[in-house]
């Protein structure tokens, strides 16, 4: 009966870690102790001289009733081995979502430190580094489905257990996280691209402006008759547009450093060199006249 009936609760409770432990708690005890009970009577049928029995010989009944003790004691052993397996194996899967989803979560954070940080400065030289972090976050998503897959395999499994409660909380919370680090990658890249954008707009102003104002210095200098104030005036002025030329450069550097993001689809590559060669011809047209 005893027997039976611990097999039975063993097998009910596989599915549930909790009353699978709590079904084995004390089982070890119990087990050990019945073997002992089992050896001792086993003792006693092969020394008649310390046995109850009034026969000097146990009887064939007794000896089938004592194999059939042991047989069954075995049984709930295996039983209990089996129980036991299941319930390390249980616990070691869960340790190691737990410690993958820790880890996940850890690399999550640091990426969003990552972005909220390019978000703050917005320079240029940040944007390989956040389209690299983007392309991490893509990569990302399969170890991502992985987990819940991991955590949806124990839950068929231990299905009652409430061990896996807090897991699946955990889980949740991680995609939710992941969801939300894809939508900040997405803001974050478009953000900077739209700010280099304006910064190369701006700085492609300021050289166009000055290259149209030097082209009516350089007319207006072509004609070097006049007043030698007239003529000093038309000088000066051909000198404020060479004395320039290192706010030029460094506009030009803008739109260099720009084009290392390859925004536009590398059409501010061939403004550039344009803009490039505009600044060279307008720099040796001023220092002739100079």
């Amino acid at each position: 009966m005893w027997s039976r009936q611990t097999i039975h609760d063993l097998n009910a409770s596989l599915d549930d870690s909790t009353k699978l432990q709590q079904t084995m708690d004390g089982l070890s005890d119990t087990l050990s102790l019945k073997s002992d009970q089992l050896k001792n009577f086993e003792k006693l049928m092969v020394n008649p001289d310390q046995s109850l029995l009034t026969s000097s010989q146990p009887s064939e009944k007794l000896k089938s009733v004592t194999k059939d003790i042991a047989r069954k004691l075995d049984k709930v052993q295996h039983a209990h081995e089996n129980a036991l397996i299941r319930l390390e194996n249980f616990d070691a899967e869960r340790g190691r979502l737990i410690q993958y989803v820790t880890e996940l979560e850890t690399w999550i954070a640091t990426k969003e430190n990552t972005l909220l940080t390019i978000e703050k400065t917005l320079r240029v030289e940040n944007m390989a580094k956040c389209k690299e972090v983007n392309v991490e976050l893509l990569t990302q998503r399969e170890n991502i489905e992985q987990t819940k897959d991991h955590l949806n395999g124990l839950c068929r499994q231990y299905h009652a257990s409430d061990k896996l409660v807090d897991l699946t909380e955990s889980v949740t919370n991680l995609v939710k996280k992941y969801e939300n680090i894809c939508r900040l990658s997405a803001r974050v890249l478009n953000k900077l691209e739209e700010h280099l954008s304006e910064q190369y707009n701006m700085s492609q102003e300021k050289f166009l402006i000055w290259k149209k104002h030097s082209a009516e210095v350089i007319n207006d200098c072509q004609d070097v008759t006049g007043e030698p104030h007239e003529i000093q005036s038309k000088i000066n002025q051909l000198k404020s547009i060479i004395d320039d030329q290192p706010k030029v450069e460094d506009w030009l550097n803008e739109l260099l450093e720009n084009t290392k993001c390859d925004i536009d689809g590398g059409k501010i590559q061939e403004q550039l060199a344009k803009h490039q060669n505009e600044f060279k011809g307008r720099v040796e047209i001023l220092t002739q006249k100079n």
